[in-house]
C-alpha cells in the first residue's frame, strides 16, 4: 500500500513539474507575441509618419493629401496587418 502511495505521489510531482514548465513556456511565448505586435505597430507608425512628412513637404507632389485620406490609409494598413 505504501509503495502505491509513493508511486502516485511521484507521478503527481512529475506532472506538476511538467505543467509548470509548460506554463512558463506559454507565458514566454505570449510575451514574445506581444513584443512582436508592439514592434510591428511602431514600424507602421514610423512608416506612416515618414510618408506624411514626404507628402506634406514635397512641393512638386501631385498628391492631394488630407486628414481623411490619411485616416483611410491607416485603417487599411491596420486591417491588412491585423493590428486593430
Amino acid at each position: 500500500m505504501q509503495n502505491a502511495l509513493n508511486t502516485v505521489t511521484e507521478k503527481q510531482a512529475n506532472i506538476g513539474t511538467k505543467l509548470n514548465r509548460l506554463v512558463g513556456i506559454a507565458t514566454a511565448s505570449q510575451m514574445k507575441i506581444e513584443n512582436l505586435i508592439a514592434a510591428k505597430s511602431t514600424i507602421m507608425d514610423t512608416d506612416i509618419a515618414k510618408e506624411i512628412a514626404n507628402m506634406t513637404q514635397s512641393p512638386n507632389s501631385s498628391t492631394n493629401f488630407s486628414f481623411s485620406s490619411f485616416t483611410v490609409e491607416k485603417h487599411r494598413l491596420t486591417n491588412r496587418f491585423g493590428l486593430d
